[in-house]
């Protein structure tokens, strides 16, 4: 079967791989496309692109957007969008700029708890401050024995350096996807809540308003009980289905491209599925 990873990150957000670097582990592992999906930017994707028209690797444009549905954190992936569209870099753009003013708050109730993490702390060539970034701080200083655990410990709500998110709401993220080619996935459903009556209530209002075309029924961390019933979604809604590892590279230790934590398999038809759509829409 022909494998695909529709759900990765490289060093222009969160990940630990340069996008050329992530596009060669994707041919090295055998897959057979290989979307780049980082967060709120897209300015990894012309390397990511260049490298994969060199290895011969189709290299899917992605981006992956934060949102919320009644009070919950959504993740919404945009698939063979248009780097160029000027509509998404606006909104991109605008979502960045509130991602700055969130990192220095955080970073401050990071110190007023006793936690010392400054700007110095990060490379001036960071293209974005993420919490995975702060994290990694964290760990090295002693205060947490991974970037995840420091994430989980101080950074999520209940946390000392937790700072919500001013989000934009999924209306307006799905509608730049759209205007820039790209169809709208709904990201790891299981995230949504801890309770998954309430995440599965949300994935339905998403997709039965027309907000997203799609989810994921494959990811890294779903058990047999996810994929079954983010395959039901797909199912009642007639929707597109996606799959990914969300790789990160040395952020995520365990955890494979194209293979998630061992077992995961990402048919490329999922790939094939989603660029039709697009393609139908466009025309």
């Amino acid at each position: 079967m022909n494998r695909t990873d529709l759900h990765t990150h490289t060093t222009a957000s969160d990940g630990t791989l340069s996008p050329s670097r992530l596009v060669a582990l994707a041919k090295k592992e055998g897959l057979s496309s290989l979307a780049v999906t980082d967060h709120d930017t897209l300015q990894g994707l012309p390397e990511a692109l260049e490298a994969g028209k060199r290895l011969g690797i189709p290299v899917i444009p992605g981006v992956e957007l934060s949102t919320a549905i009644n009070g919950k954190t959504v993740h919404l992936l945009g698939l063979f969008v248009d780097p160029e569209s000027r509509f998404l870099n606006g909104l991109l753009e605008e979502m960045r700029s509130r991602r700055q003013d969130r990192n220095r708050r955080m970073l401050k109730a990071l110190q007023d708890a006793g936690l010392p993490v400054f700007p110095e702390d990060f490379p001036p060539s960071l293209p974005m401050l993420t919490k995975t970034h702060v994290g990694a701080v964290l760990a090295q200083k002693g205060f947490a024995s991974s970037p995840m655990e420091a994430v989980q410990r101080y950074l999520l709500p209940g946390g000392v350096g937790y700072v919500p998110k001013s989000r934009i709401a999924p209306e307006e993220c799905a509608a730049a996807i759209r205007k820039a080619g790209g169809a709208v996935i709904l990201a790891h459903v299981n995230q949504i809540s801890s309770q998954p009556e309430e995440a599965l209530a949300a994935a339905e209002t998403l997709l039965s308003q027309k907000t997203a075309d799609g989810l994921e029924t494959l990811y890294c961390q779903y058990d047999s009980f996810w994929e079954q019933e983010t395959q039901k979604l797909a199912e009642k809604f007639r929707c597109l289905r996606s799959g990914g590892s969300d790789f990160h590279g040395d952020m995520k230790p365990g955890l494979s491209l194209g293979k998630g934590y061992g077992n995961l398999r990402i048919p490329e038809e999922f790939a094939r599925e989603i660029q039709a759509f697009c393609r139908k829409n466009a025309g």
